[in-house]
């Protein structure tokens, strides 16, 4: 009897110190877990401040492109007005040139008008149905007198209805 109570106390002793173990290691793993979490937090919240400057440094960023991107465009602007500019400077040169070069051709060459253009003939060739081309074959007149004519008559060509 005295080897079982032996036995019993030895076999609680051992179940004491099982229980014991469980709770000291369940603690152990508590604190472990709390450190665990307080590190995840701290990592959270420095995640959310990183995240947070980065918006910030991206907006400033951006305002900064927008504001160079801007200057970029007002520049090209004045470089197109001043070449439009130029480029009317050069368009009045040219006209110059030409009223110039025209009149001096003027003084040499004269080119006589054919004003005796059958009016009353071309309409009523146009209005029976012949094509612009065909009267002007026909009067032996260029097409663009026909067509001339037949304006300044206040008729309406095909072509143009």
């Amino acid at each position: 009897m005295n080897e079982t109570l032996l036995l019993i106390g030895l076999l609680c002793f051992v179940i004491a110190m099982l229980i014991g173990y469980i709770f000291y290691r369940d603690y152990a793993l508590a604190q472990r877990f709390s450190r665990l979490t307080a590190i995840i937090n701290r990592l959270s919240d420095e995640k959310d401040r990183l995240k947070t400057s980065f918006a910030a440094e991206r907006d400033a960023n951006l305002e900064a492109i927008k504001l160079q991107s801007a200057e970029i465009i007002v520049e090209q602007i004045k470089n197109v007005q001043e070449s439009i500019r130029d480029l009317q400077v050069e368009l009045d040169t040219q006209a110059l040139r030409g009223d110039r070069l025209e009149a001096r051709l003027n003084e040499y060459v004269s080119v006589p008008v054919d004003n005796n253009i059958d009016t009353s003939r071309l309409i009523a060739m146009y209005n029976s149905g012949a094509g612009i081309e065909e009267i002007a074959r026909q009067l032996r007149i260029g097409a663009n007198e026909v067509t001339l004519a037949l304006k300044l008559n206040n008729i309406v060509t095909r072509a143009d209805r």
